[in-house]
């Protein structure tokens, strides 16, 4: 009993903080954003791009100098951040200062988008069933709970509401991720493990973000179709998604597949695309709710992948992590601009001729299905996950080797038929060698030392750097 109590802590906290997400988003999208587009017509996509762009920082941090992000320090600053924020966009909001308005969104963003990324890390340490029902779970609550909120129709009480639940998220979830940050500590840089050990890590280009941002992309579009007016419609729809993947993950109590998630959200994004040709107010009001279920039910999906993906590997937690979660926010604008162009920015030559966005949607539409056809034939999202490596120890080289190591790197670069630089860097690799050290010592960028261990690994049949090791050795 004792030995599960951590486990219930960690997702007692994950099903709390989930709850209070759902309601950050809900009312972002709903109240909150439609009293700041009126003062700033760009107050949510200004806020969706600085969080791209915190994202991107955390990501590069990461994968260089993991011991420089400290959870404690980042966490009180965006705090203190967001409370400033939340009180300038109160202030912008209530005098209709645009300047105000946008300095508070610039502010209060840090703080949402740090929730979001130690809330995945938090619930990594979760197995995929209890992820994915305090997931579900979570969402149909706040689902509900934000939707009484909105109710009041007051910017005032959605925008401290927001607030409360943004500090809340990351004081909840400092202490199930203090571990982890305390692991990057010894694990070192994941660009160093990347090229040492591949097969750990997902390359930024893979499907899995490629669908991410496809989907998220049908999100932002209906976001901007979408009748406000009618938030039961889309609290319905959502709650309905969210439960059935509930009772979906109650059930499945062992062997629980992410893939299962896929074939909804793809049907239902496609039905909703296909509501939108017709450009009829009728089907458009159906359109939206079905497209935001859809994405809704993908979003689980990702969340799930991602949790999954970074508990396989806690070095490149962080950046799988964020990487996942700013291609969503990519493909939400992206969406966005697919709706302005023919809705905003062209309507004064179209003069309302809905022509071309039926085109920009017909493309939509065949793009995804000619690209999920072709891609899951070779494409899972439990097979992505299951192939990435757990972490490894740090390589290393027995002390009875040490001496002989260079005759044998000499021995085996004849052997490979290896290149002079690739005989060099085989060498540095062969004495237990960072990829820091290898571009110090041969100056060098990170790049092309992945390139030359790339082709090392090729010719030597290996697959990591302590594969490599124990060749050089037995040899």
């Amino acid at each position: 009993m004792d030995t599960q109590q951590p486990v219930i802590n960690t997702f007692i906290r994950c099903f709390t903080v989930g709850i209070f997400n759902t309601i950050l988003m809900v009312l972002f999208n709903s109240g909150v954003s439609v009293a700041q587009d009126a003062v700033f017509a760009w107050s949510r996509d200004e806020s969706t791009l600085a969080d791209v762009a915190m994202l991107l920082i955390l990501v590069f941090i990461a994968r260089r100098q993991p011991a420089v992000i400290k959870p404690i320090t980042i966490s009180a600053a965006v705090i203190l951040l967001g409370i400033i924020g939340t009180t300038l966009c109160a202030f912008g909001v209530a005098a209709g200062e645009p300047f105000a308005l946008v300095v508070g969104v610039l502010l209060h963003s840090p703080l949402d988008t740090w929730g979001i990324v130690i809330w995945l890390l938090a619930c990594s340490t979760l197995d995929t069933r209890r992820a994915c029902i305090c997931f579900a779970g979570s969402s149909c609550i706040g689902y509900v709970i934000a939707y009484l909120v909105g109710l009041v129709h007051s910017y005032l009480l959605e925008a401290v509401v927001s607030c409360i639940c943004s500090i809340f998220v990351v004081l909840l979830c400092l202490a199930p991720v203090q571990q982890l940050f305390r692991r990057l500590l010894d694990v070192g840089a994941p660009i160093d493990q990347e090229i040492a050990q591949p097969q750990t890590f997902l390359p930024f280009s893979h499907t899995f973000y490629v669908f991410i941002f496809a989907f998220s992309m049908a999100f932002g579009f209906a976001l901007r179709c979408e009748d406000t007016s009618n938030s039961l419609l889309s609290t319905i729809a959502n709650f309905a998604a969210a439960g059935t993947v509930l009772i979906y993950a109650l059930k499945r109590r062992e062997n629980l597949k992410v893939d299962a998630l896929f074939i909804a959200s793809i049907a239902l994004v496609i039905a909703g695309f296909m509501l939108v040709l017709p450009a009829d107010t009728r089907t458009d009001t159906v359109a939206a709710p079905i497209l935001i279920v859809g994405y809704m039910c993908f979003e689980l999906l990702t969340w799930l992948a991602l949790t999954a993906a970074a508990s396989r590997n806690s070095a490149s937690a962080i950046p799988t992590v964020c990487w996942g979660t700013a291609t969503s926010y990519l493909g939400i604008v992206a969406g966005v601009l697919v709706w302005m162009a023919p809705n905003l920015f062209l309507e004064p030559f179209i003069k309302g001729d809905n022509l071309l966005q039926t085109i920009l949607v017909s493309i939509l539409i065949i793009t995804l299905v000619i690209y999920a056809l072709v891609t899951r034939r070779a494409f899972e999202f439990d097979a992505t996950i299951a192939g990435i490596a757990p972490d490894a120890p740090a390589p290393h080289v027995e002390v009875c080797f040490i001496d002989s190591l260079a005759n044998s790197c000499q021995q085996a670069a004849k052997k490979y038929n290896l290149t002079p630089r690739e005989a060099e860097v085989m060498t540095l690799l062969a004495h237990g060698n960072k990829s820091s050290h290898i571009q110090q010592e041969l100056t060098i960028g990170a790049n092309t030392v992945k390139y030359h261990v790339k082709n090392i690994y090729a010719k030597l049949g290996v697959h990591s750097q302590q594969e490599l090791i124990d060749l050089i050795c037995q040899s």
